[in-house]
């Protein structure tokens, strides 16, 4: 079986918005490892818009929602 976990990569950029999470997400993932079963994000708006669920959809993944861990309450 061929996966990684904890991989980070990070890039500069003035805005943040989809186009360029998009373009992120091709060039320095698929495009370098290949595609992916799942993508584990936050629930910020940028990975729930209608262009992502698009992108996933047409590229055969899915985005996987993480849930907010709080020291003081998780314990």
């Amino acid at each position: 079986m061929d996966y990684f976990t904890k991989y980070v990569k990070a890039i500069t950029d003035q805005s943040i918005n989809q186009e360029t999470i998009i373009k992120f997400i091709k060039e320095q993932i698929i495009h370098m490892f290949g595609l992916l079963e799942s993508i584990t994000a936050n629930k910020k708006s940028i990975f729930t818009r209608e262009d992502m669920n698009q992108f996933t959809q047409e590229y055969g993944f899915k985005i996987v929602h993480s849930t907010p861990y709080y020291i003081q309450v998780n314990r």
